[in-house]
Order: structure tokens, then C-alpha cells, then sequence
């Protein structure tokens, strides 16, 4: 505490001796402060910082800590990057970039600096999550609210909330918080001025990493170069065209007119009476999957799984092998869970189809499921209801879930003819007799039924 005290002295707080505090606030506070010292919360001043260049100036009075600080007496590195684009793969040059640095880290005897919060520092806290390593918080520090386990931190992976061999650090004190983003910003300084040299990544010279990058430059702090420069947009929202991206749906099957179409009907419309099926169209998923935490999602990135992009065919190969439709709230009026189906058939989706820059994404890629009307009926399927958004309040509250605004942003949602079923959806086996998994290429088409043996049709020209 008497650290605590001079640090205040020393920003320009005078000691009030305490007249403006109750006895009962000063209690409460008391018995707050003990937890958090039973939780091996501690106070250190910059001075404590030894392994960085930063002066007394550039940083905080004082930061909260967690961990071992003897790691903070060894020399210290920090691999930048800029954030980049939603979907990503194994083979994005950032992320070589990210394990080439760490590499050379890990040569040179460097305890890497990060935080959390994005792929970036996360998959640089994958790399050294068996320590020593420092992660700094963009928030209070998470072991100092009343439940860690419910924090961002604790969802990216026990183990790593566990360790004895990372310090976890904040800057930010208890009470009324500054906006997200410019906690973040700040996170992205302190890293910068902590560390004693920095990695450098993919950086784009007009971003925030970019300024960063530059003031450290000014100052004389080392830096190491592993994959240069960029220039481009932080998170685009702009229209990626048609074929540019295996992702982007442009609803074009490659039909090879040489090949026999042995696993593949040419078009879904050719196979089957739309008005016969109800279809779950999938959409690429960026992040970790639903019940995979951030460590595994970065792991699996990094170790180049093929299926770790994420992508429209990744998410219906994953729905073919678990055998289950995933609910989710996303979108829904009152949180809801629920699985969404449509009346449309591919040809029909194609003509609603429209890029999306609020959610940087096409409203329907072409890949779905196709699962018969009947039984779906009977399990609880039912035509979503359009209306305005007063007609909310005057429905049930068995009838919520399906509610949806008859109109927005000058587009009509009725033309979706969407369907809703609460909660997961299992595809049982009397369902997928009559399955049929709809794919945009032949090669899709082929892995699939190599992979499950279940009927499938080309999205169509």
C-alpha cells in the first residue's frame, strides 16, 4: 500500500485522509483489497518494468499484476501485427511471419509480451502459452472481478488462466472504464513500450500497429523485421468480388462436362420440388467453432489443420460428421436459439443474394443443407412470422422466437421465406435418408459423399 501511496503522491494526488470515505465504503473496500491480495493480485510501479526502455512518463502510476514478476527482469520482445481480414487461413502471411518471430524468440532467450482479444495476440500467446511470458490486459484485471471464470480471458483456455509461468498485467483500475477501443489502443502501447525489442509482423504503415511501430523507431527501441509492411484496410467492409475468394459465394458450380457427375445431381433444382425441403444454408464461420476455445482455434491455425479456415464447406462438413445443427441467437429478436431453414432452393437464393458491409459477408453462400418439410414440421419447424416491429410485443412468448421485421433499411425479409426450429436441430437417421447435402463444386461434392455417402447437388450456374 505504501507503494501504492507514493505512486498517487507522485501523479499529483494529495492524501485526503480519507474524510470523504464512510466507514462502511472504507470497510467494503478493506475487505476487497484482501481478496484481491488472497488472489495474488499485486501493485508494482514502472520502475519495476526493468526489461523495457519505456521512461516513468510514458506509462501508468502504477499496474495491477498476477504472476511470477521475477519474468519481468529478463529481456522481453513483442511480435506487432495489424489485425487483417475476418476469414483466415493456415497459410496467411501474418501468421508465418508470427512463427517465424517466435522462433527467433525463443532463440535468443526473449520472454514474449502480448495480450488478448484478437487473433493476433492470441495466436502469440498459443505459441508461448507454456511460459515465461507477460499478457497485458485491455480491461481491469480479469482475477480481480467477482468471477475470473466468466471473463474473456478464462474462454480462451483454462490451462493458459492457470499458469504459474505468465504475468498477467493491467493498467486499468477498478471503476467507471474508457471505451473499448481506446483501452486497447492503450494495451497496444504499453506492449510496445514493455518489451525491449520488437518483432515486426505484417504492420500496415497507416494503422494504429503502424504509429506504434513508428514512435518505438523514434525513440531508438530495436526492432526486427519478419514480414514487412502493408498498406490496405483494417477490417474491409468493401465488396470482394465474385471469384476472388474461395469464400466469397459467386453460386458458379465448375462443372466439368467431361466428368461424370457420379456423386453430384447438376443442379439442385433438377433434383428435387423445392416446396419438398426446408434448407440450412451455411455461411464461413471466423473465430472458434461453437464449444472450441480461442487456444485450440489458434492451434489448429497453426498447425495448418485443413479444416481450420472455417470456411461455408468447412461448417457443413462439420455439421454432416457431428449430425447436428447448431442454434444460435445471433440476429434473433430476444436472444432466442434457433436454427434458421428456407423455403428458397439455390436458384432462388442467388437473387437475394447481396454483400452485406455491416457484417463484412454475402447473405447466403452456396452450400446447405437440404432436409425434408414433414418431418421437420413434426419435430417443430415453423414459417417465421413478418411483421412490424410493434407486433412484437403482442405476440406469445411461445411465438417470439419467430419473429422477424417484415422490412428494414428499405429491403423486404419476406422474400427469405425462412423458417425457425428452437434449439438445436439433430439430424436423425430418418432425416438424413432424405438429406441431401447441396455443394458449389464437383469436387465438393465428391468429398462428401466419399466422406458420408450422402446424396448431393450442385448450387447451380
Amino acid at each position: 500500500m505504501r507503494a501504492v501511496r507514493e505512486a498517487f503522491h507522485k501523479s499529483g494526488f494529495n492524501d485526503c485522509e480519507n474524510s470523504f470515505l464512510s466507514d462502511r465504503r472504507l470497510s467494503a473496500a478493506a475487505a476487497t483489497a484482501e481478496e484481491w491480495f488472497r488472489r495474488g493480485i499485486k501493485v508494482i510501479l514502472p520502475a519495476n518494468l526493468k526489461s523495457g526502455e519505456a521512461t516513468t512518463v510514458d506509462l501508468p502510476a502504477v499496474f495491477f499484476v498476477r504472476g511470477n514478476t521475477s519474468i519481468l527482469e529478463r529481456p522481453t520482445a513483442a511480435i506487432l501485427n495489424s489485425r487483417g481480414k475476418l476469414t483466415l487461413s493456415p497459410d496467411d502471411q501474418w501468421l508465418a511471419a508470427t512463427k517465424e518471430a517466435f522462433q527467433y524468440a525463443v532463440a535468443k532467450g526473449l520472454v514474449l509480451v502480448s495480450g488478448y482479444g484478437n487473433i493476433q495476440y492470441s495466436t502469440t500467446c498459443a505459441l508461448a502459452r507454456r511460459g515465461p511470458m507477460v499478457v497485458v490486459c485491455h480491461e481491469l484485471l480479469p482475477f480481480m472481478v467477482p468471477d475470473p471464470a466468466q471473463t474473456e480471458l478464462a474462454s480462451f483456455s483454462e490451462e493458459f488462466f492457470r499458469s504459474d509461468k505468465i504475468l498477467f498485467l493491467s493498467a486499468f483500475p477498478p471503476g467507471p472504464a474508457t471505451g473499448p477501443n481506446t483501452r486497447r489502443t492503450e494495451r497496444d502501447r504499453l506492449i510496445s513500450e514493455i518489451a525491449s525489442v520488437l518483432l515486426v509482423g505484417r504492420v500496415r504503415k497507416g494503422g494504429n500497429m503502424g504509429r506504434i511501430l513508428r514512435q518505438a523507431e523514434v525513440k531508438g527501441k530495436k526492432t526486427v523485421h519478419f514480414g514487412g509492411q502493408e498498406e490496405g484496410l483494417e477490417r474491409s467492409t468493401e465488396k470482394v468480388e465474385h471469384g476472388a475468394s474461395e469464400s466469397v459465394p459467386g453460386c458458379r458450380a465448375s462443372l466439368v462436362q467431361e466428368r461424370p457427375l457420379k456423386h453430384a445431381i447438376r443442379q439442385f433444382e433438377g433434383f428435387a420440388d423445392g416446396s419438398r425441403f426446408l434448407i440450412h444454408y451455411t455461411r464461413s464461420f471466423p473465430g472458434p467453432w461453437p464449444g472450441q476455445n480461442m487456444l485450440d482455434y489458434c492451434l489448429s491455425l497453426i498447425d495448418g489443420e485443413k479444416d481450420s479456415t472455417h470456411t461455408a464447406f468447412d461448417t457443413l462438413m462439420r455439421i454432416v460428421k457431428e449430425r447436428r445443427i447448431r442454434a444460435s441467437a445471433k440476429l434473433i429478436r430476444g436472444k432466442y436459439p434457433v436454427v434458421s431453414l428456407t423455403e428458397c432452393p439455390p436458384g432462388e437464393v442467388r437473387n437475394l443474394n447481396e454483400w452485406r458491409p455491416g457484417l463484412i459477408r454475402w447473405s447466403f453462400e452456396p452450400y446447405g443443407v437440404a432436409l425434408p418439410l414433414r418431418p421437420l414440421f413434426c419435430m417443430g419447424a415453423r414459417p417465421v412470422i413478418y411483421a412490424v416491429k410493434e407486433a412484437y410485443e403482442d405476440l406469445s412468448d411461445e411465438l417470439r422466437y419467430l419473429f422477424q421485421l417484415q422490412s428494414a433499411y428499405g429491403r423486404g425479409w419476406s422474400l427469405e421465406k425462412e423458417w425457425r426450429i428452437r434449439g438445436d436441430l439433430e439430424i436423425t437417421e430418418s432425416l438424413q435418408r432424405e438429406m441431401v447435402i447441396i455443394v458449389k463444386t464437383i469436387e465438393e461434392a465428391v468429398a462428401v459423399w466419399e466422406t458420408c455417402r450422402i446424396p448431393t447437388a450442385l448450387a447451380g450456374a
